[in-house]
């Protein structure tokens, strides 16, 4: 499969089509139709985009010029108001990784891009723009294995708990993106990269095949 990005300056769209084998998914057709169906999702609402029948005769297409069974997995629009922000992107070499990021105020163009990369060679990867943006069940199945872990280390419950706490802090710090260590300068966190005058909104880091 591949993934794909698409920008206007109050908008982006990233989708993902997947197919039966790499020699089709390299295949120039296939990398055509892929940015046509981002090109065709910015006129999508925001958030998840549905199939329309313009994406679906891309599809037929390509289903028909390659000989394979092709799809359109999924797609996602991202919105802001004229003038407030920028968006930033980076499509991984291969096609398979892809990343768009949505930040508000006075940002470069180069200053997304490099935190697109960051977020695409990160490990581990990150799950939210701060800690407070980590999805709830992430942060729930941490802290429950970190609970077992202390309670089977024998220590008491409340001493336990403490030790969660403070595991929990620096599991934050790991995976809350802009906590994170810049992978391009690891004496820098990427909130430094940021700036002040800047704030990250969202982001979307999509890789072919992964469960949703």
């Amino acid at each position: 499969g591949r993934v794909a990005v698409a920008r206007s300056r109050e908008a982006a769209a990233i989708i993902e089509l997947r197919t039966e084998t790499d020699f089709t998914a390299k295949n120039e057709k296939f990398v055509n139709a892929a940015q046509k169906v981002a090109d065709l999702s910015l006129e999508a609402n925001s958030g998840a985009v549905a199939t329309t029948p313009a994406i679906t005769a891309v599809m037929d297409e390509i289903r028909i010029t390659t000989g394979e069974n092709a799809s359109f997995a999924r797609g996602h629009k991202l919105v802001q108001d004229p003038g407030s922000g920028a968006f930033g992107h980076y499509v991984h070499h291969d096609g398979k990784t892809a990343v768009v990021v949505q930040a508000e105020g006075s940002i470069s163009d180069e200053t997304l891009r490099q935190i697109c990369m960051h977020i695409t060679a990160a490990v581990p990867r990150p799950q939210g723009v701060s800690a407070n943006d980590v999805p709830a069940n992430i942060v729930e199945k941490e802290r429950k294995f970190r609970i077992e872990q202390a309670m089977e280390s024998g220590k008491p419950k409340e001493i336990a708990e403490k030790m969660v706490e403070g595991g929990m802090r620096k599991f934050f710090e790991e995976i809350a993106l802009l906590e994170q260590p810049f992978v391009m300068d690891p004496t820098k966190k990427v909130k430094d990269i940021v700036g002040p005058k800047a704030t990250i909104v969202a982001f979307l880091r999509w890789q072919v095949g992964e469960q949703l």
